[in-house]
């Protein structure tokens, strides 16, 4: 269940390395992690045919789908990734422009 818990709320598993092993958490945003997770779905978008892009990307944008969980401007931004992934732009540009309704204080 555990699987789960991670893809409704990623944000709150943040500090797994220092609550579970007693070592160091990364101390990334969730701004910075956006950025790298883009960076790395953005390989494998580059790889995916053409025919299977959206499909790939539904699957791609799950683990970053609840990264706003429970904060103010979440659902804004789940309803504006929706809205954006059929768009032909970057995964990069449609989580960029999504989390922009999120308050910078969250992010």
């Amino acid at each position: 269940m555990v699987g789960r818990g991670i893809l409704e709320n990623p944000w709150y598993w943040s500090q797994t390395d220092s609550t579970i092993y007693k070592i160091s958490d990364p101390g990334l945003s969730r701004r910075q992690v956006l950025h790298k997770y883009c960076t790395y779905a953005s390989e494998i978008e580059s790889t995916t045919e053409s025919s299977k892009k959206l499909s790939v990307r539904r699957q791609l944008i799950k683990p970053i789908w609840n990264i706003y969980y429970a904060e103010p401007g979440g659902k804004k931004y789940r309803a504006r990734l929706n809205e954006l992934l059929i768009k032909d732009r970057t995964l990069s540009s449609i989580v960029e422009e999504a989390s922009s309704l999120v308050p910078s204080h969250v992010v």
